[in-house]
């Protein structure tokens, strides 16, 4: 956990032990449990999409760098 001049940076570890293949849902349960400021959502699998829809789910409008449209090929 580092202070940041706007903000404190607190670092989230699933937990593969306790938790299994739920442990990435779960911690993203954790953060948004903590009512950050922000949500920012990256390009990945549907973890991020889960994370994604559960923040605007409470109030948040995420910064999200996923890319929507499919890319012509």
């Amino acid at each position: 956990m580092g202070r940041q001049p706007r903000g404190w940076q607190i670092g989230f570890a699933p937990d593969w032990t306790k938790l299994g293949r739920a442990a990435p849902f779960k911690r993203n349960d954790a953060i948004l449990d903590l009512l950050p400021i922000g949500v920012i959502v990256f390009p990945g699998t549907g973890i991020q999409d889960n994370f994604a829809d559960k923040a605007k789910k409470l109030g948040f409008v995420p910064y999200d760098f996923r890319n929507r449209r499919a890319s012509p090929r």
